[in-house]
Order: structure tokens, then C-alpha cells, then sequence
């Protein structure tokens, strides 16, 4: 990410988003899937992409994202020391339209599995309780002694959380 050019990180991002909904209609798509138990699981950028494409999916009924934060800019900013203050704010601000923290409120009544690290130097407590805090609908937040990638309860969690939120046997 060091000297990364960041002036087409929201055409990318877009992109990125179009791309997951599109992944989702496939999904969706196949004969051996219940569409009525879709569930969207996310970690870091996965999490993020994966907020903007479900919060105008509607065919999401379960929504897990782990280790992300609530701005695009906080990624793509991250180790971009190059840059002046006035470059910088100008990609915070082109970035601000998709930020996650947006659009974790639009997923309604979906539930949310929000999971993060104590340990994670890169999502500060705050932001998490800031994403945690948008969510209207259902919602459940977990901490985990671990750094970013999470650990082995946490994915345990997880798919405890998948199954009874999906009513899977």
C-alpha cells in the first residue's frame, strides 16, 4: 500500500460493490439454494464490500462482517505518508460516499454478527462500537483476545450464529 496511486479507489470500490451483487444474483440463482437463507460473511475489505452489496440486496437475511471499519479512507489512507493534508482530506472526501458506516443502516432488519479483535491494531475499539451502533436491526457484537485475523472461536461463533439465525440444523 506504501507510494499506492489512490486516486481511482472509489471507481475500484464501486466496482467492487457491482461485482458482489452480481456474485450474489448467481448465488441466488442456483437451484439448490434457499433463497430465503442467504447469508453475506465478511472480514476486513470483504466486510465492507460486503455492506454496500447487501444493503440493497434484499435477498441477505444474515449478515456477519468481521474486522473492518466504518470508512473506506481509513484503508486506503494507511501508509500513504507521501501524501499532504489537502490530498489526503480530498480522498477522505471522495471516498465518504461509500463508507460503510452509511450503509450498515440500511440493511434494516437483517441481522448483524459484528466480530473484532481487542488486539487488532488496525480497527480502534471506537470504530467498532461506531458501526455496531448504526445497525437498526437485530444485532450482535463479539470481542475476541486476538489481532486482526480473528481466531478459531471467533469463526466458531460464527457459524453458531449462522445456523440459528438461518434456523439450519
Amino acid at each position: 500500500y506504501t507510494n499506492r496511486d489512490v486516486t481511482c479507489d472509489f471507481e475500484k470500490s464501486v466496482q467492487e460493490g457491482r461485482g458482489l451483487r452480481r456474485a450474489l444474483y448467481v448465488v441466488a440463482a442456483q437451484p439448490r439454494v434457499d433463497r430465503s437463507r442467504m447469508a453475506l460473511v465478511g472480514h476486513d475489505f470483504g466486510a465492507m464490500y460486503g455492506i454496500l452489496a447487501a444493503a440493497s440486496e434484499k435477498r441477505v437475511s444474515a449478515v456477519a462482517l468481521q474486522a473492518f471499519t466504518g470508512s473506506f479512507s481509513d484503508w486506503f489512507l494507511y501508509n500513504q505518508k507521501q501524501l499532504t493534508p489537502d490530498a489526503r482530506q480530498r480522498v477522505i472526501d471522495r471516498l465518504a460516499p461509500l463508507d460503510p458506516l452509511k450503509f450498515i443502516g440500511q440493511l434494516g432488519s437483517t441481522p448483524v454478527l459484528l466480530q473484532f479483535a481487542e488486539k487488532d491494531f488496525y480497527v480502534p475499539r471506537d470504530h467498532a462500537e461506531a458501526l455496531y451502533a448504526a445497525v437498526r436491526g437485530p444485532k450482535q457484537i463479539l470481542w475476541y483476545q486476538a489481532g486482526h485475523g480473528l481466531n478459531d472461536q471467533a469463526s466458531q461463533d460464527r457459524q453458531k450464529w449462522l445456523r440459528q439465525t438461518l434456523k439450519l440444523k
